[in-house]
């Protein structure tokens, strides 16, 4: 696809289109709250580099249920950037093969550190997972409506990317007091104990793709979602989400705007 000027009207409306459209169904935010509660529950399980594994099957489990959603699905390994790292610590360390072993010699003092902080992660992850699907949704959907089609134009490399840094700046950006104010330690109880579920589906699974397909049929996931869910639909939460969809959206032009300057003075 041609990315389009910067000052063109499409560029410029592309997802300020998205913020007019319908809220996601309640299918779609039930895998997002899902993909969250397991990734959140990979805090507490005790194996190095299973968290940050789980983690990221969480992240691509959610974009991929989005795509599907919007008759996608077949595209998700072009939205790798962004569902891909998390960002944090390891991310300026340049090559996996560095990552590797630093992560392995600093289990034993970042796993105690973030069971320490899970009163405040575990909200903070089942949110941002919400996050992450329900800013795809709305941007997929607002390129569709511009487009006047049956569905929505592709989207290229340098646009996904531009959609995780922009995910990624309004995230930093936000005040998330509210949240822990709302959520308070309501989730991290039974999200500890799931952690003993995801840790024995993995032990057990002979297929690591169909992991969170299982996972999300177990009786305590279901129980943890629809608790999760209860949560989400508290007004305080709901106002939470249309303030980062209007950052999301401002970080969005941003970015791409940056882009496509610097790509212009080239």
């Amino acid at each position: 696809m041609t990315v389009p000027d910067a000052s063109s009207p499409t560029a410029s409306t592309e997802l300020a289109l998205a913020g007019s459209s319908a809220d996601p169904s309640s299918w779609l935010q039930h895998q997002w709250i899902v993909a969250g509660v397991i990734s959140a529950s990979a805090i507490f399980v005790p194996v190095p580099l299973v968290d940050d594994y789980l983690q990221t099957k969480c992240r691509r489990f959610a974009v991929r249920k989005t795509l599907q959603a919007h008759g996608r699905e077949a595209e998700i390994d072009r939205f790798e950037p962004y569902y891909g790292g998390a960002g944090g610590f390891f991310a300026g360390i340049g090559s996996a093969a560095l990552r590797l072993p630093l992560k392995l010699a600093l289990f034993p003092i970042r796993k105690p550190l973030r069971v320490i902080r899970s009163v405040r992660d575990v909200p903070l992850e089942i949110i941002r997972m919400a996050l992450l699907g329900r800013e795809l949704d709305r941007s997929l959907a607002g390129r569709k409506t511009g487009s006047n089609g049956a569905s929505s134009p592709s989207i290229d490399a340098a646009t996904i990317a531009d959609l995780r840094r922009a995910f990624d700046l309004a995230f930093s950006r936000m005040d998330f007091r509210v949240l822990r104010a709302a959520t308070k330690d309501a989730f991290v109880a039974s999200t500890r104990m799931l952690a003993a579920v995801v840790a024995a589906r993995r032990r057990t699974s002979s297929e690591e793709g169909e992991l969170l397909n299982e996972l999300q049929r177990d009786p305590a996931v279901e129980a943890e979602t629809r608790k999760v869910e209860a949560q989400m639909a508290r007004p305080e939460i709901l106002s939470l989400f249309r303030e980062f969809d209007a950052r999301f959206e401002r970080e969005f032009q941003e970015v791409r705007e940056r882009r496509l300057a610097r790509e212009a003075s080239h």
